[in-house]
């Protein structure tokens, strides 16, 4: 149609074209979509509200036989009544999955599990945190699990790894590698690090790591195919700076006795002032927990 426009301006001066210069054999939109041509009918009636978003297309195709209207008929359309919103917390939930959550999730399948069930009553793009119970990190003695089995740490089976592992309470989160304190064998199916990073394939790496930055990025790609706690220190030349601390600081406590027994370690002067329960203290504390 463009191009025939085109060529008629460049002859005759008009806004738009005639409605006689049209041949129209496309039928008004039938009310009853019963009535459709069979090359339409399938897109018709519409059922689900995830197939909305196809409207457009719906439209087009019915459009070449069909002359529309600015909207569909009502008839076209049988859909369910519109979900609620899902609430901004899970107390105030529908009563038939409120005692659901919090949850945990195990895994990916677990929670997709979860979101299908609220799926089932409301509308969201996104389920929020309070949904969920974050996984605590486990704690730096592992006799502090409690477990059903006793096993004796550090472990150094992996049969014994594997079963002990498979007890780890639900609220804790399972790192990608155990401290030395839990075990000394690799309970995963890929290699260990080798020592010799010249040995090592499929990866540029840079020795010596003279960055904080440099040492993350590198251990994070490793763990893609090998495992282990640490980075070799050979392969690390960091100036003794605030950054470098870091680096071999261990992760905070999550119980103030063990909180304690670490700062008795380091021969903090802390011990007494732990818990912090006055405001004039909170500064001395965090100086040396930052």
């Amino acid at each position: 149609m463009k191009p025939t426009i085109q060529a008629l301006r460049k002859v005759f001066n008009f806004e738009i074209l005639p409605e006689s210069y049209f041949d129209e054999q496309r039928k008004q939109l039938l009310e009853n979509s019963k009535e459709l041509i069979p090359a339409v009918a399938q897109y018709i009636l519409i059922t689900e509200r995830v197939k909305l978003v196809n409207l457009r297309e719906y439209r087009r195709i019915l459009n070449r036989y069909y002359v529309l209207d600015k909207k569909l008929p009502e008839a076209y359309f049988n859909l369910p009544p519109s979900k609620p919103n899902l609430p901004a917390t899970s107390q105030e939930l529908n009563k038939k999955i409120k005692y659901m959550f919090p949850f945990y999730p195990y895994n990916q399948d677990h929670f997709r599990k979860y979101v299908n069930i609220l799926r089932k009553y409301y509308t969201f793009k996104r389920v929020p945190n309070n949904f969920i119970i974050a996984k605590r990190r486990l704690p730096q003695n592992p006799k502090n699990l409690y477990l059903k089995t006793t096993f004796t740490f550090p472990i150094n089976s992996k049969e014994k790894a594997l079963n002990f592992i498979q007890e780890i309470p639900k609220e804790y989160n399972i790192p990608s590698a155990f401290t030395p304190e839990y075990m000394s064998v690799n309970p995963t199916e890929k290699p260990n690090l080798l020592q010799d990073y010249k040995e090592i394939e499929g990866f540029k790496i840079i020795i010596p790591m003279t960055s904080i930055e440099q040492v993350a990025d590198t251990a994070r790609k490793l763990r893609t195919k090998y495992y282990f706690y640490r980075i070799s220190e050979n392969w690390i030349e960091i100036e003794e700076t605030y950054s470098n601390l870091l680096y071999n600081i261990n992760n905070l406590p999550n119980t103030i006795e063990e909180l304690k027994a670490e700062v008795e370690k380091k021969q903090l002067e802390l011990v007494n002032t732990i818990p912090v329960v006055r405001h004039d203290e909170t500064e001395a504390v965090m100086k040396y927990l930052i």
